[in-house]
């Protein structure tokens, strides 16, 4: 089946002027929220793909450690990061395959829950196992990407989007989307539910290893706590927050989100409260998410000045 794909200005918009910032800025302030917005535009891109399916996991944040302790622990061993960074985006894959065999074959509030399990056991494996290779609670300290590092982790970034873009609109892109509106109806047309579903969670948790890499060698210190289930509630609010019916809102949301994490990161505690309040009150205005909510604004501008032109030509 021939298949037309359409490019997003939007997305070519965002990955273009965030590659041109990181070109032109120097200062280190402004260079770390450029790094941190495309890290976290590939956590909400990446976990918004499984969340087509209509499941939400708790564990991305899991998977970005993997990918992380993968690569800081095999760098440390003396391999180059060219091949300790595409390593921790396998090995993610390969442990989603195996979690995902027997997790995915549970539905919603159940999947759920036993992605936020095995988010706790991988913490507590990173925390009290392989401590002399994996640094235990104090983590590691691992090397660096260089002084290019923010446009290092950018092109990354950027190329992530597309490619999920991309798949979005080929025909496992469809079939997901199909399971999630319909599950038994695209069954009973030939698709199994289950490799797809299991296909979308490879693909979602390798990236997140894949970013979790970089992240690594850009912070240059790991440790467990950064890769609680927390971190996974934060992605799905990007997620929720920006609009999981397009990649472009859930990079609002992420977008958002880190900004103004930056932002009030001043106040401490009051990060985690903001995140709430914006939540509930993005579902209590615009239910399906920022990006479609200002979407209908000039739809609902239109409405009104055709009521009053209708009311002056009753006058």
């Amino acid at each position: 089946m021939n298949k037309t794909y359409k490019f997003s200005k939007s997305i070519v918009g965002i990955t273009g002027g965030l590659i041109l910032l990181s070109v032109v800025i120097t200062d280190p302030y402004y260079l770390q929220i450029i790094t941190w917005l495309a890290i976290n535009f590939v956590l909400a891109a990446s976990l918004r793909f499984m969340m087509l399916t209509g499941e939400i996991s708790l564990v991305h944040a899991g998977f970005m450690g993997i990918g992380a302790y993968t690569s800081g622990a095999l760098s440390l061993a003396g391999y180059s990061l060219g091949l300790t960074i595409p390593a921790g985006l396998i090995l993610s894959g390969i442990v989603a395959a195996l979690f995902g065999l027997i997790s995915l074959r549970l539905r919603g509030a159940y999947f759920l829950l036993v992605t936020f399990a095995f988010s706790e056991i991988l913490r507590l494996f990173f925390t009290n196992y392989f401590s002399e290779i994996l640094g235990g609670a104090t983590g590691l300290v691992v090397p660096g990407l260089g002084s290019m590092a923010t446009l290092y982790i950018v092109i990354v970034s950027a190329v992530v989007l597309w490619v999920l873009h991309y798949i979005e609109q080929s025909r496992l892109g469809s079939v997901l989307k199909c399971l999630h509106q319909n599950m038994d109806l695209t069954e009973s047309i030939g698709y199994n539910q289950f490799y797809y579903k299991l296909a979308a969670f490879c693909i979602s948790s390798s990236l997140a290893g894949l970013i979790g890499a970089l992240f690594a060698h850009y912070n240059l210190v790991i440790a467990p706590q950064d890769f609680t289930f927390v971190l996974s509630i934060y992605v799905v609010a990007y997620v929720i927050i920006g609009g999981k019916g397009k990649l472009e809102g859930a990079l609002l949301g992420a977008a958002l989100l880190t900004l103004l994490s930056e932002f009030i990161r001043q106040f401490g505690a009051l990060e985690s409260l903001a995140y709430g309040l914006i939540l509930v009150l993005t579902m209590l205005i615009s239910p399906d998410g920022l990006l479609e909510g200002i979407g209908r604004i000039p739809a609902m501008f239109k409405r009104k000045a055709n009521i009053d032109i209708g009311g002056k030509v009753d006058a």
